[in-house]
């Protein structure tokens, strides 16, 4: 039984991608990282770029190479040729979810490759989520207890993680299955289609909601130990996504301005509460290779 993690990155980088790769790594035979995205200098929306940091971070975590990043995507080259666009110009189209946005192509890229690479299962995780290590016991779980795919119970997480803390700053979603990460049967013609989280569609969708994996969700928080500069481009970078991709569909002022107000506003978000409840094992180590290990 063959378990491949696929993964999507691009237009900005997500501080918390090493503690994600890190996490899956010891229980997936292998893991897809679509490194693709809006070029958030001077974005073209008909052209996906590498981000130079995430290809310097496989290189550094990779230890047992099994790893392998999609950098040169082309939607001519999937199996499924919807075209690209923002979510902006796909409302304004009536698109439905018959097109992709920037993570759309990353994530069927990804899950394309990963049925070439005769994957049974696939772990389908994004850049702002960290698994426990109660994912360990995957193998295990899906050869006693094989179903059409697994939703995995989340956490939401605010404020800076890491260091010596008892508690953290958590703040429950609306639903605790919301946006979460999912293993699935691996079958051709399974594509994600949309925009905000492109969802897949076609054979291998069902999945159902289980209390024994657990994932944590961590796009409105920082490893504690970056600096306040690398904190605010994170959440820049994110609110620059969200202004571009949903409600500009173009690049202007705008976007630039907004996302710096946003990204100031959620760093000095007190809306949180004290919680037993703490995140994965691998977001207290400074170095998650040393969790690889």
């Amino acid at each position: 039984m063959k378990i491949i993690g696929i993964m999507s990155i691009g237009s900005f980088y997500s501080p918390w991608l090493p503690y994600t790769i890190a996490s899956i790594y010891n229980v997936c035979d292998s893991i897809i990282i679509s490194n693709v995205g809006y070029d958030m200098r001077n974005p073209n929306p008909n052209e996906l770029v590498p981000l130079p940091k995430v290809t310097e971070i496989i290189k550094q975590l990779d230890i047992k190479h099994k790893i392998k990043e999609l950098k040169n995507i082309s939607i001519s080259q999937l199996y499924t040729k919807f075209t690209l666009m923002t979510q902006k110009e796909a409302n304004k189209s009536k698109s439905n979810n018959s097109w992709f946005d920037a993570r759309g192509v990353g994530l069927t890229a990804a899950n394309e490759q990963a049925v070439r690479d005769d994957a049974d299962w696939i772990l389908k995780i994004d850049t702002d989520q960290v698994l426990y290590k109660d994912i360990d016991n995957l193998h295990i779980f899906l050869k006693v207890f094989p179903s059409n795919g697994l939703k995995f119970r989340q956490y939401e997480f605010f404020g800076d993680i890491g260091g010596n803390d008892t508690y953290v700053s958590k703040r429950a979603p609306d639903s605790p299955y919301e946006d979460t990460v999912y293993v699935y049967k691996a079958f051709n013609g399974q594509y994600y289609g949309g925009g905000g989280s492109p969802a897949l569609y076609l054979p291998g969708q069902d999945r159902v909601n289980t209390d024994v994996f657990h994932s944590a969700h961590l796009r409105s928080a920082n490893p504690i130990w970056l600096t306040e500069q690398e904190k605010f481009d994170h959440f820049y970078g994110r609110a620059w996504f969200k202004k571009y991709n949903n409600e500009y569909g173009r690049f202007c002022p705008e976007v630039i301005e907004e996302s710096k107000i946003e990204a100031y506003d959620t760093l000095q978000n007190n809306n949180r509460k004290l919680t037993d409840t703490k995140p994965p094992e691998v977001c207290y180590l400074k170095n998650p290779i040393d969790y690889i290990r």
